[in-house]
């Protein structure tokens, strides 16, 4: 006689073996069940009323579905570089879909792309079609850090990202790496990242600045179905109060609303759906910084976005 243990084992692992290459969302397969936070504020409106949670959920561009299912206020491990490096990834929104990836950028990527950006020329951030607009964007500068084999740092987190946080991992376009420095009071009004860009990937460089969602995991009668409309749900909202608001400050992060980030952490958001359209509920803002704030964005597109850095 023999036991039946090991041969279960065995065609368990087998299966999730063959399952891992059809669906790179199965990166995430921990042998710990998801766990719930202690801390619960900043979706206690969804959890008091999961079956209206139900009647929102959307399907959403590039999500994968172990993401897609995971309940607000549970996390999940992850993993990058084949293993060698262990991801928290928490779901702090329902609708937009948003998630804080504990411990994504290492001290030394930090510090690779800090290096790279000093030696860069850094212009005044502009809005779409190369436009300055010191209204929406205040005291923040930008450059560029291209997702080829010469910036290896840059190349190895956009990789990340794509096999962590997309399905189908490669169809999606990655723009190069948008680094910004927001001097003290700088900051970037409400804004939608537009443009087709279906998933960003927030990096926290130096482990400073505020990011606030103020329509997200609320129950809207009518969904915003345009920027104004967005605009105008958003009016009179207040960061920490309503919507999630995502935070360096150790006094913010004593509110409900407030989710604590620190060096090395990202944030991810989805904002478009699968047809195509945006979720206006995705607007989000850059707070006014309290010091020197420096973070880098990974914008990742409905179709090949083609640069001479593509890849």
């Amino acid at each position: 006689s023999y036991s039946l243990q090991p041969m279960l084992l065995y065609y368990t692992f087998a299966i999730l073996i063959q399952l891992s290459k059809w669906n790179s969302a199965l990166a995430f397969i921990s042998l710990a069940p998801p766990r719930r936070q202690q801390r619960q504020g900043t979706c206690s409106l969804l959890q008091s009323n999961s079956s209206s949670v139900q009647q929102q959920q959307q399907q959403y561009a590039g999500i994968p579905l172990i993401l897609n299912h995971l309940d607000c206020g549970n996390s999940i491990i992850g993993y990058r570089d084949n293993g060698q490096h262990n991801v928290t990834v928490e779901r702090c929104s329902f609708s937009p879909p948003i998630f804080i990836l504990r411990n994504f950028c290492t001290t030394q990527e930090c510090d690779a792309i800090l290096q790279s950006t000093a030696t860069s020329t850094m212009e005044p951030a502009q809005t779409a079609f190369g436009i300055k607009d010191e209204i929406t964007r205040k005291k923040s500068f930008v450059t560029w850090l291209g997702n080829d084999a010469a910036n290896a740092t840059v190349r190895r987190l956009a990789n990340a990202c794509r096999q962590l946080l997309l399905v189908p991992a490669r169809s999606l376009g990655v723009e190069d790496l948008q680094v910004v420095r927001y001097e003290s009071s700088g900051e970037y009004t409400l804004h939608h990242d537009g443009n087709d860009r279906v998933l960003t990937v927030l990096y926290y460089l130096n482990g400073e600045g505020e990011t606030w969602f103020p329509l997200a995991n609320r129950e809207l009668d009518n969904r915003p179905s345009s920027r104004q409309e967005a605009l105008a749900a958003a009016e009179g909202l207040r960061p920490g109060i309503d919507g999630v608001l995502i935070s360096s400050s150790s006094s913010s992060s004593q509110t409900s609303g407030c989710v604590p980030i620190r060096r090395g952490d990202a944030v991810a958001f989805y904002s478009f759906f699968q047809n195509g359209t945006p979720d206006w509920s995705a607007i989000h803002s850059g707070l006014p910084a309290s010091s020197e704030k420096i973070i880098a964005n990974h914008f990742f597109r409905h179709v090949p976005f083609k640069t001479k850095n593509e890849w």
